[in-house]
């Protein structure tokens, strides 16, 4: 653990481990083989793509919802930093999403 001082008392403590990991809230999708990506920035669009089903264009990833479209514009993979959606796509193909989440389970 990181020793914190406290100018307030003049001694230094501990952050509790849970809090070094990841403080914040996130989304992610459950794909195939059990893999996640997460997903860190997007943003609803009008466009018709069945709910539940990821396209790409090349530029732009796309996740069908119950009404449009939601653009994914920064994603991270599992263990790598966040990216921008179009330099997720130069190295991966459209990720298939978890068989479970197909179905509606």
């Amino acid at each position: 653990m990181r020793p914190v001082s406290s100018s307030s008392q003049n001694r230094t403590t501990r952050w509790p481990p849970t809090l070094r990991i990841n403080p914040h809230i996130g989304a992610y999708l459950a794909l195939d083989g059990g893999e996640r990506l997460g997903v860190r920035a997007a943003a609803a669009q009008d466009g018709a793509l069945p709910p539940g089903r990821l396209a790409a264009d090349g530029r732009a990833l796309r996740l069908g919802c119950g009404e449009g479209v939601l653009r994914l514009d920064v994603v991270q993979p599992a263990g790598k930093r966040p990216m921008e959606a179009e330099a997720y796509l130069r190295g991966h193909p459209v990720p298939q999403l978890s068989a479970e989440l197909e179905r509606g389970k």
